[in-house]
Protein backbone atom coordinates (compact mmCIF):
# COMPACT_ATOMS: atom_id res chain seq x y z
CA UNK A 1 0.00 0.00 0.00
CA UNK A 2 1.53 3.30 -1.10
CA UNK A 3 0.80 6.85 -0.03
CA UNK A 4 3.08 8.97 -2.27
CA UNK A 5 3.75 12.68 -1.98
CA UNK A 6 5.33 14.87 -4.63
CA UNK A 7 7.54 17.72 -3.50
CA UNK A 8 10.45 19.71 -4.88
CA UNK A 9 13.84 20.64 -3.49
CA UNK A 10 14.06 23.85 -5.55
CA UNK A 11 11.89 25.90 -3.18
CA UNK A 12 11.49 28.79 -5.64
CA UNK A 13 9.78 26.45 -8.13
CA UNK A 14 8.18 23.77 -5.99
CA UNK A 15 4.44 23.77 -5.48
CA UNK A 16 5.13 21.72 -2.33
CA UNK A 17 8.69 22.24 -1.07
CA UNK A 18 10.56 19.39 0.60
CA UNK A 19 10.85 19.96 4.33
CA UNK A 20 11.98 18.08 7.44
CA UNK A 21 8.47 16.77 8.11
CA UNK A 22 8.14 15.19 4.64
CA UNK A 23 11.63 13.69 4.76
CA UNK A 24 10.96 12.30 8.22
CA UNK A 25 7.59 10.90 7.11
CA UNK A 26 8.89 9.14 4.00
CA UNK A 27 9.83 5.47 3.99
CA UNK A 28 11.52 5.91 0.62
CA UNK A 29 12.59 9.04 -1.23
CA UNK A 30 12.78 9.02 -5.02
CA UNK A 31 14.47 11.85 -6.93
CA UNK A 32 15.08 12.51 -10.59
CA UNK A 33 18.66 13.85 -10.38
CA UNK A 34 21.62 13.28 -8.08
CA UNK A 35 21.81 16.91 -6.94
CA UNK A 36 18.30 16.50 -5.49
CA UNK A 37 19.38 13.49 -3.42
CA UNK A 38 22.47 15.39 -2.26
CA UNK A 39 20.35 18.41 -1.30
CA UNK A 40 17.98 16.29 0.78
CA UNK A 41 20.84 14.54 2.59
CA UNK A 42 22.63 17.86 3.25
CA UNK A 43 19.61 19.92 4.32
CA UNK A 44 17.89 17.18 6.35
CA UNK A 45 20.64 14.85 7.61
CA UNK A 46 18.79 13.78 10.76
CA UNK A 47 15.52 13.07 8.94
CA UNK A 48 17.22 11.37 5.96
CA UNK A 49 19.49 9.16 8.07
CA UNK A 50 18.81 5.51 7.29
CA UNK A 51 16.30 6.40 4.57
CA UNK A 52 16.61 5.03 1.10
CA UNK A 53 17.10 7.90 -1.36
CA UNK A 54 16.75 6.55 -4.89
CA UNK A 55 18.06 8.59 -7.80
CA UNK A 56 16.48 7.68 -11.13
CA UNK A 57 18.90 9.84 -13.19
CA UNK A 58 16.10 11.23 -15.35
CA UNK A 59 17.30 13.95 -17.72
CA UNK A 60 15.42 17.23 -17.34
CA UNK A 61 14.38 17.52 -20.98
CA UNK A 62 10.82 16.16 -21.02
CA UNK A 63 7.55 18.08 -20.83
CA UNK A 64 5.43 17.30 -17.76
CA UNK A 65 3.68 13.90 -18.02
CA UNK A 66 5.22 13.18 -21.42
CA UNK A 67 4.49 9.50 -22.23
CA UNK A 68 8.21 8.87 -22.87
CA UNK A 69 9.02 10.42 -19.48
CA UNK A 70 6.49 8.18 -17.74
CA UNK A 71 8.03 5.11 -19.45
CA UNK A 72 11.54 6.25 -18.52
CA UNK A 73 10.59 6.76 -14.85
CA UNK A 74 8.82 3.40 -14.61
CA UNK A 75 11.80 1.59 -16.12
CA UNK A 76 14.35 3.45 -13.97
CA UNK A 77 12.36 2.77 -10.80
CA UNK A 78 11.95 -0.90 -11.76
CA UNK A 79 15.69 -1.19 -12.43
CA UNK A 80 16.42 0.44 -9.06
CA UNK A 81 14.07 -2.02 -7.34
CA UNK A 82 15.86 -4.98 -8.95
CA UNK A 83 19.22 -3.53 -7.88
CA UNK A 84 18.02 -2.98 -4.28
CA UNK A 85 16.61 -6.53 -4.05
CA UNK A 86 19.86 -8.00 -5.35
CA UNK A 87 21.92 -6.07 -2.79
CA UNK A 88 19.57 -7.02 0.03
CA UNK A 89 19.97 -10.65 -0.98
CA UNK A 90 23.77 -10.19 -1.01
CA UNK A 91 23.54 -8.80 2.53
CA UNK A 92 21.42 -11.77 3.64
CA UNK A 93 23.86 -14.19 1.99
CA UNK A 94 26.79 -12.46 3.70
CA UNK A 95 25.10 -12.64 7.10
CA UNK A 96 24.46 -16.35 6.62
CA UNK A 97 27.98 -17.15 5.39
CA UNK A 98 29.73 -14.73 7.72
CA UNK A 99 31.42 -12.86 4.85
CA UNK A 100 32.17 -9.14 5.21
CA UNK A 101 32.27 -9.51 9.00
Amino acid sequence: NYNPRAAGVAKEYALIPVDAVLVGWADEIVVMEQWQADTIRLEYPKEAKGKEVICLNVPDNYPRMDPDLVKFIKKAYGDAAIFRRAHKMDAVDDSVTGENS
